[in-house]
């Protein structure tokens, strides 16, 4: 019997494929303690059936019912599978059998559940077999119980075994049937240690990865079924990522030669699964099995049967070929319009019959006709039928997408930045994608952060045009006019690429460029003016400060908002923040295009703050990866205390379907110049707990942890807590405006950022993102003129870099200059960009209204 290993509130499935007309036999017996344990069946073979083509709906109507976190895995396991059977306890020592009949082949998932024990880990053993029609049966089980077979699967293993220890793995294929060895596998609970090493067994006959402890272990701690699996690999970063839908899991090999083998192993198994597919009139999915090898055959096997054609025709008299060409033509204009060959079959079959060329030649045409036509068949079949109505059917075109993302992304591993198989890079003229290994941009480390000192000379310049009497803002936008489209179209053509850097309908931006996004992060810059009086010793400073770098995610706490992206500023675009009620102005330039850099400097009479983040969005199948990278710095004018961190990476949940979401999904330190870190953790999300918003905050300082801490939710609200107490409230999110899911669920704060008040009215610069044109007919509901616009402004863009390329000219930065040999760690090591000081600083330029030599961007 199998020996699994279920850990303390959590759970493991054994997933077995069954084929139609079997039986699965199954035995359980826990050793010492309970679980539970169910049966469960995949809704279809591809995980997208009626049901998810429903949720498009119930989304659109913003009618979206999620399960509570509290429910029951039963229950939650439910929304994703068909329940079979729930067995339900199974008491330890005691051995549990029973059957399941299959009629239709599926994939079937048996779950060992031990989420309601908080401390105790269970082991199980477990065993089952298929029997099928004819009582030939067969097994799932470890390598040294199945017989080998020969083997037909050719990898380049490495040449040399990798001796033990730290860095190493040990790859091996055992009989043809296994490959065997170490990866480093992301832990479900965040640390200081992101990766443990874990031993890795891939059966290539069920196509089953299952992985253990060590390579001592005989003690499953998980399975995933491959063939259903989403997998997208980074080669720089080694990594490779396993989305079943119900689990996540993010691996890392030692070497380049192991990711290689590794790799190529997941895609030998995904190639025997290939299919094509149709949907039928019920909305079912049905499949042709076909993959590149089949086509490439049937292309080598009409050409031998067309050059044995025109040979036994060379010597016959031309009036065939005249007749033969005639009906040809019929043959491709009828292929170009896609029209039933019923007619021009017939037409060439009788042409073909009354030619006095002889029975061979007229058989070996109807055979390449023939052939054609299945050709055809195979390379059509799976692109569904366009439909370009909005609604949310059953044939609407995100169903069709979703069903066809699926196929593309599960019949291959999706090999990251444009890398192929052999570490070379595709032939493509964007080389801006940008991906990064999830470990590398946490900021659970205080080394990797730049020295803790001010690199910018703080100055004692006045800070124009502050003070000011109140301003009157606006609290409230108009709704949206339109909704956003399926964007499933692009992540299936762009996966793996940065989505800042890919032209999209102006339909799924929402009318604030980044510049504008990146300014809402200062809402709650109150903390910081708060912190600076609080004592230091107690950690409520650092903390406080914490608060304030943990408020920015508060944007995103309406999930309507992920349903659409900023606007992707020009190069050279800015945007100017000045709040006089909160004391604080800010100035922000695109500085860089590709990659994508700004460069920002906000400050008030008590603080500076400098950064330049690179914002980006990579796809990883069912999610999306969000950063903004580059270490923001905060700087006390009175003490010259420096505090850094680094926004923590988010995860943007349910891109194909179901209510989008994001959350946190690393931890978060800052460090301040006095020794103290703060360090963040952020709840980790259960698979269908939906989303994580609870955290914790803790303060180091001289190695120990200050009594004093942060808890709370960075959707809602922050306090101070003690061991024995709860202290007083830090920080409560702002109102959204009203009616928020109608627009773009905005918080109050945003709703004021492209308005012009009578502070902005004649004094910005000419190059603000408030003036932009297509922004703000997007923003007043004319949708099309928006799209006019958006495209001739990025169309006047690319012929502004054309004209610098062509006579080696580098675009002028006009209120940031790059800092020479400067290094900024929180983002990949990219040169900072220092505010320019003086005469030519922005807000001086402000008062002369000094604009001339701005580039016309509209």
């Amino acid at each position: 019997m199998e020996n699994l290993e279920v850990r303390p509130k959590s759970f493991i499935i054994k997933w077995i494929n069954a084929p139609d007309n079997s039986k699965i036999k199954w035995e359980v017996k826990p050793l010492k303690k309970s679980v539970n344990f169910g049966i469960y069946v995949s809704n279809s073979k591809f995980e997208i059936d009626l049901n998810q083509v429903h949720e498009f709906d119930r989304q659109r109507s913003n009618s979206v019912t999620t399960i509570s976190s509290n429910s029951s895995l039963e229950e939650r396991l439910g929304s994703r599978l068909t329940k079979v059977e729930w067995v339900g306890k199974c008491n330890g020592n005691e051995l549990i059998q029973g059957t399941v009949n299959v009629e239709t082949g599926h994939l079937y998932a048996f779950v060992f559940d031990n989420t309601f024990s908080k401390t105790t880990g269970k082991k199980i053993l477990f065993n089952q077999y298929i029997e099928e029609e004819r009582r030939q049966s067969t097994t799932e089980s470890l390598p040294e119980q199945v017989a080998s077979v020969p083997s037909n699967v050719k990898f380049e293993l490495p040449k040399q075994t990798h001796g033990s220890g730290p860095g190493s793995s040990f790859l091996t294929v055992k009989g043809g049937k296994y490959l065997q060895g170490m990866l480093l596998k992301k832990k479900r609970k965040r640390s200081t240690k992101n990766f443990s090493q874990r031993f890795f067994v891939l059966n290539f006959k069920y196509g089953i990865l299952n992985y253990y402890v060590n390579d001592r272990s005989n003690h499953v701690r998980g399975n995933m079924y491959i063939k259903n699996v989403i997998i997208s690999a980074d080669k720089p970063g080694l990594t490779i990522y396993l989305d079943s839908g119900l689990e996540l899991w993010v691996l890392k090999a030692y070497n380049a030669e192991d990711w290689q083998v590794w790799i190529k192993a997941f895609n030998f198994i995904k190639k025997k699964n290939r299919a094509g597919y149709s949907v039928d009139e019920a909305g079912g999915v049905s499949g042709i099995d076909y993959d590149e090898e089949e086509v490439s055959e049937k292309i080598d096997s009409l050409k031998l049967t067309a050059n044995k054609l025109m040979n036994g025709l060379e010597k016959r008299r031309p009036s065939f070929w005249r007749r033969y060409s005639r009906s040809s033509s019929n043959v491709n204009s009828n292929t170009v319009n896609n029209n039933s060959h019923s007619d021009d079959s017939s037409s060439v079959n009788g042409t073909l019959n009354t030619s006095p060329n002889g029975s061979d030649a007229v058989g070996l045409a109807k055979e390449l006709y023939a052939g054609l036509l299945e050709l055809e068949t195979l390379v059509r079949s799976p692109k569904l039928s366009r439909t370009t109505t909005t609604a949310a059917s059953l044939f609407s075109q995100e169903f069709y997408d979703a069903q066809e993302y699926l196929h593309e992304v599960s019949d291959k591993v999706v090999l990251l930045k444009g890398a192929s198989e052999d570490g070379l890079h595709n032939n493509s003229s964007d080389n801006s994608n940008l991906n990064f290994d999830i470990s590398s941009s946490s900021s659970s480390d205080a080394d990797s952060f730049m020295p803790l000192k001010s690199p910018i000379k703080i100055t004692s310049d006045d800070l124009y045009p502050l003070p000011l009497p109140p301003v009157a803002r606006r609290k409230d936008i108009s709704p949206s006019t339109v909704d956003p489209p399926s964007l499933i179209a692009f992540f299936r053509k762009n996966l793996g690429k940065d989505l800042s850097t890919i032209a999209m309908p102006v339909s799924s931006n929402e009318p604030l460029t980044f510049l504008q996004k990146y300014a809402e992060s200062y809402e709650y810059t109150n903390l910081i003016d708060e912190s600076l009086k609080s004592d230091v010793s107690s950690g409520e400073r650092i903390l406080k400060i914490a608060a304030f770098a943990i408020s920015s995610l508060s944007a995103y706490r309406a999930k309507v908002r992920n349903q659409r992206k900023p606007f992707n500023p020009l190069l050279g675009e800015t945007f100017e923040l000045v709040r006089e009620d909160l004391g604080f102005r800010l100035i922000a330039e695109k500085v860089e295009h590709r990659p994508f850099v700004i460069a920002a400097r906000a400050e008030s009479a008590n603080w500076t703050i400098d950064h330049c983040p690179t914002p980006s969005q990579s796809i990883r199948g069912k999610t999306a990866e969000v950063t903004v990278k580059g270490t923001v710095t905060l700087t006390a004018r009175s003490t010259g205390e420096v505090y850094q961190w680094v926004q923590p990476v988010t995860m943007l949940k349910n891109l194909i379907a179901g209510e989008k979401y994001s959350e946190p999904a690393s931890s978060m330190t800052i460090t301040c110049s006095n020794g103290q870190r703060a360090i963040v953790n952020f709840k980790v999300s259960g698979m269908f707990s939906g989303r994580s918003e609870t955290l914790s905050v803790r303060v180091q300082d001289k190695g120990q942890y200050l009594p004093l801490e942060l808890r709370g939710s960075w959707t809602e609200e922050l306090h101070f807590y003690t061991e024995e107490t709860q202290g007083e409230l830090v920080w409560k999110a702002g109102n959204l405006v009203p009616n928020y899911a109608s627009k773009f669920g905005f918080t109050e704060f945003a709703a004021g950022l492209n308005q012009i008040t009578m502070l902005e009215k004649g004094k910005l610069a000419p190059t603000d993102s408030r003036l932009r044109p297509d922004q703000n007919a997007y923003e007043n509901g004319d949708v099309d003129e928006a799209e006019q616009l958006k495209l001739s402004l990025e169309e006047a863009q690319r012929l502004r870099r054309k004209e610098n390329e062509a006579t080696f000219k580098k675009h002028e930065t006009k209120f940031f200059k790059e800092i020479p040999g400067s290094r900024d760690p929180g983002n990949d090591d990219k040169p900072l960009w220092a505010f320019v000081e003086g005469d030519k600083s922005y807000w001086n330029r402000r008062k002369r209204q000094d604009w001339g030599d701005l580039l016309k961007l509209w």
